[in-house]
């Protein structure tokens, strides 16, 4: 579901990059030999801001041969980056950086799923979506609603994934709430549905459940929380999801939590008595036809008038206090081709039986839904606070035994052989798969940078030092998205992972252009400290111009909520990578191909 989210990337970006090359080796020359005359080119002296440059470059230079030169220095040195590597990559497992697919964006809108027991009427709903709405248009910031009661809204692309257009029981309503415009209210869509959600369910009554749903900025998933309970024995199936909805409810940011199984509830049936009804001469057709007519209606014609802008029909049906009463039936009569008149309740009889609940299927297994959505709270939490539940989790019988555990779920088998699984699914399912494709996607691009940079020095060596330098990255990542989260909330996202993938191929960079510079250096009778310190202090501006120049564009998205992760990945990773290459590069160099200099 991601691909079209992020399908245009690894097209555009590669396309600019080989635009601004054709620019940079064509144009660019060009516009200089225009603009740049020689008689321009006078001598003048250093002003305040190059002497600063060179005190920098002249201390850096200073103190790198310090450490080149001492073996102890060396060591204390890669230690000192290994250990902040080892430290960073404990961050996420501390729960210091927060994980989150994508964070929720600023819309103009939002829903409220309203539900009441099954088998309310539609008058009921209907006073309840009242209350609902008057409370609603008393908020500043909410500027209309439109409901539809008793029928499924208009479907979106994120209700159809919902399966709004279920919605369309007679106990079911849907409150669409428009929001007026971003820059005229202080608190985004996501602080406002908060804020509102308690203030709303303590409007309703307790049997009346409340879901607010926001439009997700990513790809849209049946429920932000959603556990699916999957076995082929019904009645354990029922027992097992009836046992974890309460200890659903209980974790840390879930709210609106709900059930596809539906509370028991009375239907009166009606059973015909077809040996009577072949002696008094009614079909059991004519009796169904009409009790459908009476009770849903019928069409008996068409209302005609010259001021109609659009077609009328007349539909005849029983009144509403009629339709309420099950004892009406007994007033009916039939009557037969020889117009005699047999009451209903000789023909057929009612019975009041338990309602079948509707049978849900997901992968031709027998399923029933859990669903949640959260407050303030990642899905990624709550995903592993209910993976160790489930981990713990014992059926009624405390006899059966957990067969398999995976990130998605856990299998377990009944003391009788009956297979029952609880998986996770929504949110969480999208999270795990769009991080594991985009890991996948980071391993292929790091092999691929190895095979080109073994290809353009001839070197397996050479290309294993510049790729060493790739997790520096992290380096800058990790702890900046840590001080992030504790300043302004932001959460490490599937755009941020984007930009570490970036960032192997950005990073890269400064080592190759190191490397290039000390290989011209080799066959001047150099020695291999001085080479390194050469190269870098020669190299180190136009590696400062570039990683500035690249974070500055990085700040164009910053103020973007989805792309906001993508743009701080690039600022830190590539801030504290470019610094510590110029220690990491030239020390670990010097360590591996000291007896190989010539």
């Amino acid at each position: 579901m991601m691909g079209p989210y992020m399908g245009p990337i690894p097209f555009f970006v590669p396309a600019a990059i080989i635009i601004s090359m054709f620019i940079s080796f064509s144009i660019n020359p060009w516009m200089a030999s225009v603009i740049i005359r020689k008689s321009s080119i006078v001598t003048k002296e250093p002003g305040r801001i190059k002497k600063w440059g060179q005190s920098i470059l002249a201390f850096y230079g200073k103190n790198l041969r310090k450490i080149l030169s001492n073996r102890k220095k060396r060591n204390i040195t890669l230690m000192g980056i290994l250990f902040l590597l080892l430290a960073s990559i404990t961050l996420p497992a501390l729960y210091l950086v927060k994980f989150r697919m994508l964070p929720k964006a600023n819309v103009d809108q939002f829903f409220v799923y309203v539900d009441l027991p099954a088998g309310a009427s539609l008058e009921e709903t209907y006073k309840a979506t009242q209350a609902l709405e008057k409370e609603l248009l008393t908020y500043r910031e909410v500027n209309m609603v439109q409901s539809y009661v008793g029928v499924g809204p208009i479907t979106d692309f994120n209700g159809l994934f919902k399966g709004v257009e279920s919605r369309r029981g007679f106990n079911q309503a849907t409150i669409r709430v428009g929001l007026i415009d971003d820059d005229e209210r202080k608190l985004t869509s996501e602080e406002l549905v908060l804020k509102w959600r308690p203030l709303l369910n303590r409007l309703m009554e307790p049997k009346v459940k409340l879901q607010l749903i926001e439009d997700p900025p990513g790809p849209p998933v049946l429920s932000t929380l959603l556990v699916k309970v999957q076995s082929s024995n019904q009645e354990l199936l029922r027992k097992v999801a009836l046992d974890i909805m309460p200890q659903v409810e209980k974790v840390e940011g879930v709210v609106d939590a709900d059930m596809s199984f539906p509370e028991k509830t009375k239907t009166y049936q009606l059973i015909i008595d077809t040996a009577e009804c072949a002696r008094t001469r009614v079909t059991p057709a004519q009796i169904v036809t009409n009790i459908n007519a009476m009770y849903s209606g019928k069409v008996i014609g068409i209302y005609h008038h010259k001021e109609n802008i659009e077609q009328e029909l007349i539909r005849l049906r029983f009144h509403k206090k009629a339709r309420l009463n099950i004892s009406s039936l007994e007033n009916i009569t039939f009557r037969n081709p020889f117009r005699i008149s047999i009451p209903l309740s000789r023909l057929a009889k009612v019975e009041e039986v338990e309602t079948s609940p509707p049978l849900l299927r997901e992968n031709h297994r027998n399923t029933i839904y859990i669903f949640g959505e959260m407050a303030d709270r990642s899905i990624t939490y709550a995903g592993i606070d209910l993976l160790k539940f489930l981990f713990s989790y014992k059926l009624d019988d405390q006899k059966g035994a957990r067969t398999s555990v995976d990130l998605f779920g856990v299998d377990y088998q009944s003391s009788k052989g009956d297979a029952i699984r609880i998986s996770l699914g929504g949110e969480w399912e999208l999270t795990l798969e769009v991080f594991r494709d985009l890991i996948l996607a980071m391993l292929v691009a790091v092999f691929i940078i190895y095979v080109v940079l073994v290809a353009q020095f001839m070197s397996f060596l050479d290309a294993l030092i510049i790729m060493s330098t790739i997790p520096l990255s992290i380096i800058g990542v990790f702890p900046g998205f840590m001080i992030l989260n504790f300043t302004m909330g932001e959460y490490f996202t599937a755009t941020s992972m984007i930009g570490i993938i970036a960032l192997a191929g950005i990073a890269v960079n400064n080592s190759i252009i190191l490397l290039e510079y000390l290989n011209s250096l080799r066959d001047k009778n150099i020695g291999i400290i001085d080479a390194l310190v050469d190269a870098c202090s020669t190299r180190l501006r136009p590696i400062a111009l570039t990683t500035i120049t690249t974070m500055l564009g990085s700040l164009t998205i910053l103020d973007d909520p989805v792309w906001s992760g993508l743009a701080w990945a690039i600022i830190l990773g590539l801030g504290m990578s470019s610094a510590l290459i110029l220690i990491a590069f030239p020390t670990l160099y010097v360590m591996i191909r000291k007896k190989d200099w010539n």
